[in-house]
């Protein structure tokens, strides 16, 4: 059994079942599951269900059935696989890609995924022009965001995402310009002048 999923199950058939007779679940390496219930039938089934935890180490596990009637314990092996993040670049907010920016500073953000579902809980870091700018947790919807003021001219940017039981992952890589607005700048007219300041528009 692939342990990509939730839950699992396990099924020992056996001799006649009474209401007084006791099952247990247990793993090797334990770890596999959070919760655990079984069920004995009038008939000798045993029926074993348990919930896996969030985040169990990728790997082998021996899943055991036990009960207190002759004969009746069982085991199965259950395989944990890495689920791999994926990480997308998100815009708006974040400038598209390409695009061109006249205000700082600016949002970037990203979203992680596993699965095709929201990956919550995730360390997110973001890179631009190959030095991390901001770090943080991915939130319910597998978002995290960051203010980052650039410097004038062109960028590039990208984020990563790891996540306990799950292979990492990066994004693509983005690229803006940084464009800032003219800035107006006063020259005074000289001492004793009957001159007015002139305004002059000076781009950058």
């Amino acid at each position: 059994n692939v342990t990509s999923a939730s839950s699992g199950t396990i099924v020992s058939f056996g001799g006649i079942g009474f209401m007084g007779n006791t099952c247990t679940l247990s793993s090797s390496p334990s770890g596999l599951f959070t919760s655990w219930s079984c069920l004995i039938s009038a008939y000798g089934t045993v029926t074993g269900n348990f919930t896996i935890a969030s985040s169990p180490t990728p790997g082998s596990y021996t899943v055991t059935l036990t009960t207190d009637m002759p004969g009746e314990t069982s085991s199965d092996t259950f395989t944990v696989v890495s689920q791999t993040l994926s990480v997308g670049l998100v815009s708006p907010p974040s400038p598209s890609d390409g695009g061109t920016v006249s205000s700082s500073p600016v949002t970037l953000q990203a979203q992680v995924t596993s699965g095709g579902s929201p990956a919550q809980g995730a360390t997110v870091a973001i890179y631009v022009d190959g030095g991390r700018a901001c770090s943080g947790g991915s939130d319910s919807s597998g978002t995290y965001s960051c203010s980052y003021s650039p410097s004038q001219g062109g960028h590039s940017w990208y984020a990563s995402a790891s996540k306990s039981g799950c292979t990492s992952g990066t994004s693509q890589t983005w690229t803006f310009i940084y464009h800032p607005p003219p800035s107006p700048c006063v020259m005074a007219a000289a001492f004793g002048s009957s001159m007015a300041p002139e305004v002059v528009y000076m781009r950058q």
